[in-house]
């Protein structure tokens, strides 16, 4: 089912959000989707959402963050690249895909990517993120949220977050039926902190915008200290 707000309506109130505010750089990709760069120097975090259209939770919870969040916007010393909802034609049609391509399969450079998603990848080439937080939602998933933990992790930042959340683990051991998938494309490029958190849409949508905000807040908050 589509979202009450449309694409355009959703990318206008971010950018008025944002527009001018300190620190702020806001770049338009092709499809209309918004990137916004926080920041210039220190470690960089870097959120994605909206890259399955039916999944509303993430982007709605970055806008809700962006209209109410007092300046500074980040925490001195670090940088902040968000790319709010990338899947235009998804949303409106309130379905996951775009244009029958699933977004999160398509960063594969030069075989699946979209022309607008090229940027993004070029981008992350030239400055890879320090930590990745990519925000999804689970239609499968009965009522608890969770965040994948790479069982051949070096460090301990999965337990640590799940922790300070008070949410679950999902142990991944392969990496096979995930190529393409944002996660992985991070990892190739030398990124070892990356979490993808899932809530399920059987939560009211505010718990969910409440859970995705939380995620956001404890990577600003913990991860760089």
């Amino acid at each position: 089912m589509p979202p009450s707000l449309t694409f355009q309506e959703y990318t206008y109130r971010f950018e008025s959000a944002l527009a001018g505010r300190q620190g702020v750089h806001l770049t338009r990709l092709s499809n209309g989707a918004l990137v916004a760069r926080i920041g210039w120097r220190g470690p960089r975090l870097a959120v994605v959402a909206g890259l399955h259209g039916d999944e509303t939770s993430g982007p709605l919870a970055l806008l809700e963050w962006a209209c109410s969040a007092p300046e500074p916007l980040v925490p001195p010393g670090m940088q902040v690249w968000l790319a709010p909802l990338l899947n235009n034609l998804g949303w409106d049609a309130g379905v996951r895909e775009w244009e029958g391509l699933d977004l999160n399969r398509s960063f594969l450079p030069g075989r699946k990517e979209p022309e607008f998603m090229r940027p993004l990848h070029r981008d992350w080439r030239r400055r890879p993120p320090d930590l990745l937080l990519d925000l999804h939602e689970d239609a499968e998933n009965p009522g608890y949220a969770y965040l994948f933990r790479y069982t051949g992790e070096g460090h301990d930042l999965p337990e640590r977050m799940a922790e300070g959340m008070g949410i679950q683990m999902l142990d991944w051991t392969d990496f096979a039926e995930w190529q393409g998938c944002s996660e992985l494309f991070a990892r190739a490029l030398g990124v070892t902190r990356c979490v993808t958190l899932e809530v399920p849409t059987a939560w009211p949508v505010q718990q969910r915008i409440e859970c995705n905000l939380q995620a956001f807040g404890w990577s600003m908050e913990q991860f760089f200290k």
